[in-house]
């Protein structure tokens, strides 16, 4: 497993639309992709548990991604979601 810190940076933070192409885009991966925010987890191939957390802009997450070619699909989903707009 690897773990990543990121922010949000999106004005809006993860509401509905910016939620869903996060879901969509952690569905691509075929492990466990999971996002902490202070003591509560949430799975990102989830759009309930994601909209649960109500994640909005400044906060600070921890990716966490577990299974073959973890290292290299986190780069890429830490990207999406620092390049989120919308």
């Amino acid at each position: 497993m690897v773990e990543q810190r990121v922010e949000i940076v999106n004005p809006s933070g993860l509401h509905a639309r910016p939620a869903a192409q996060v879901v969509e885009f952690a569905k691509t991966f075929p492990g466990r992709v999971e996002v902490l925010a202070g003591q509560r987890r949430a799975s990102l191939k989830s759009i309930l548990m994601l909209l649960e957390l109500g994640l909005c802009q400044g906060t600070q997450v921890l990716l966490q991604v577990e299974g073959e070619g973890e290292e290299a699909f986190l780069q890429q989903l830490a990207g999406f979601i620092e390049n989120l707009k919308g």
